[in-house]
């Protein structure tokens, strides 16, 4: 999990959300990752989806079925499903999310009946460094007023014509 704070903390720097993430197979990292949704104006840019798809890259499989994860924020809808998808087998995260947080908090889809696959979970670990580094981040954000991000750099690459018909949407 340290190593995990390690990469939240470069996401930090970087002005991206502070989450970070490694996958562990046989005692030994095999991926890191960290938020990029800033960087590359992509909102599944999330730590887990990051390092999900490092790991299978060098195992060269989708299946991570001899891995852990271990992240610094309880995974959200989008990246709880993929930990099923990618069938990895235990996830330990730092801490809780009490608003999006699809482990256990809000959802729990690890543990949904229906699914074929059904990760271990385990939360608390380093949570309350995890959750400093989450509230200094979000404190800083509102004081600076960084987001929400400023309109032109949203309709960045689109002309006037295609933004004016998604508004008439």
């Amino acid at each position: 999990m340290r190593q995990a704070l390690r990469q939240a903390r470069r996401a930090f720097v970087l002005g991206e959300a502070p989450v970070g993430a490694v996958i562990v197979r046989d005692g030994k990292i095999i991926a890191r990752g960290r938020n990029e949704r800033e960087a590359k104006q992509d909102p599944c840019a999330h730590a887990e989806i990051v390092v999900i798809r490092r790991a299978a890259r060098k195992l060269g499989s989708w299946r991570l079925t001899d891995c852990a994860l271990y992240v610094t924020l309880e995974p959200c809808a989008m990246c709880a499903g993929a930990i099923v998808l990618a069938r990895l087998p235990r996830v330990v995260y730092a801490a809780a999310d009490p608003k999006s947080g699809a482990c256990g908090s809000v959802l729990n889809i690890p543990a949904e009946k229906k699914l074929n696959h059904h990760p271990a979970v385990s939360g608390g670990l380093l949570a309350a460094e995890a959750g400093q580094l989450l509230q200094d981040f979000f404190r800083a954000a509102r004081e600076k007023k960084v987001y929400p991000r400023p309109a032109a750099s949203l309709n960045s690459g689109v002309n006037s014509e295609q933004a004016s018909t998604a508004q008439s949407v």
